[in-house]
């Protein structure tokens, strides 16, 4: 005889998730509000400050570039690079900016 528990039978489809589905399906929704706070913050800075945040900490891809390979790409030294990323962090941890 199966169990039931809140109205479910624990041996059918509808049983409550397992701890891993849980956590898979919380991470998973975690992921996409950070994702959707990161965006709006990124459209608040400048092109050069989106450009170089998302080259250096590899939003597009999975490995970030360093400041000297962004700086030949966008024709500047590479301490103006990390002086334009420390503008655009500076940004995010600007108190207006919701906090996680």
């Amino acid at each position: 005889m199966v169990e039931e528990k809140a109205g479910r039978d624990l041996g059918s489809e509808q049983s409550p998730d397992t701890l891993e589905e849980l956590f898979a399906r919380n991470n998973i929704k975690i992921a996409e509000n950070l994702e959707e706070r990161n965006e709006a913050i990124l459209s608040s800075l400048t092109k050069k400050q989106r450009f170089v945040i998302r080259e250096s900490f590899g939003t597009k891809t999975s490995k970030g570039r360093t400041y000297e390979d962004i700086g030949v790409e966008m024709g500047l030294k590479s301490r103006i690079v990390k002086g334009i990323e420390t503008k655009g962090l500076r940004k995010f941890r600007h108190p207006s900016h919701p906090q996680v």
